[in-house]
């Protein structure tokens, strides 16, 4: 069997650095993305879902709209493990990016190109309503799916959840922002049938619910909502960013997500 990639042994040693012990470390690497032939951006992330990773990237920044208008996805021949070369059909127009482009496991934003993408007016998505025992339900297999984090306490999970309370594989990386690219890069994928962003009032994951270990990061909700995504559970705080935006868009958001409470920063009713 093939080692797991998510995860280091490293030698530690106690504070007094007298004793010496194995521990597992949560993996962070980097992984180039060329688009249309040319480099992208440079990511660091937890290996593994790099396919899904960069398609949902692609998806959640806007420069793809649907499945349909990606052409091929490549790992690099020469470096697989470190490159991953994306191709869009024709017609499909993305911006081309110089090499500086870089997207550290902090921060889901760098990829942006400026400040003014954050201000374009948002598009509406369709607010959902969770039950209290659904919520309950979604925290417990975001909890049941985080190996790597029993593991290594060192990264965060996300997984979505459809109309109908199945949930997708929970995906982790050390970075919040990549482990919910993985969650919707693996949707654009694997669900049929999906409305291309802005299509109809239902188009994405409409219905679908989001739930991240992070805090309510204005990424994570920027991210969700570019993808149609109605409502997002989050187990830390928001920010007064996400908050906003949550709004604008009609996504309905938690934040503090525990066993006994919630705090609920927009539209849609936990009962």
């Amino acid at each position: 069997m093939a080692p797991d990639r998510r995860v280091s042994p490293r030698s530690l040693w106690d504070i007094h650095g007298e004793h010496s012990y194995e521990d597992q470390l949560i993996t962070e690497a980097p992984l180039e993305l060329w688009l249309q032939g040319a480099p992208h951006v440079l990511m660091m992330r937890t290996p593994g879902c790099d396919v899904e990773l960069v398609t949902g990237l692609l998806w959640s920044s806007g420069v793809i709209d649907e499945v349909e208008d990606v052409l091929s996805v490549t790992p690099c021949p020469r470096s697989p493990q470190t490159r991953i070369d994306v191709s869009l059909e024709s017609g499909v127009q993305a911006t081309p990016r110089p090499r500086r482009g870089y997207l550290s496991s902090s921060c889901g934003l760098c990829s942006l190109e400026d400040a003014q993408a954050i201000a374009l007016p948002p598009l509406q998505v369709a607010t959902a309503h969770l039950p209290a025992e659904q919520l309950l339900t979604q925290l417990e297999s975001l909890n049941q799916g985080m190996v790597s984090f029993k593991l290594t306490g060192g990264c965060h999970g996300a997984l979505l959840v459809d109309l109908t309370g199945n949930t997708s594989p929970c995906f982790e990386d050390v970075g919040r922002h990549n482990a919910v690219d993985k969650a919707l890069g693996w949707a654009l994928q694997s669900v049929p049938n999906l409305s291309p962003r802005g299509e109809g009032e239902a188009w994405g994951l409409a219905g679908w619910s989001l739930v991240v270990s992070s805090r309510a990061g204005f990424e994570v909700i920027h991210k969700a909502a570019s993808c149609g995504v109605s409502a997002v559970i989050c187990m830390g705080a928001s920010s007064s960013l996400a908050h906003d935006y949550a709004q604008a868009t009609g996504l309905t958001l938690y934040s503090f997500a525990r066993a006994s409470r919630a705090h609920r920063h927009s539209r849609g009713s936990l009962t």
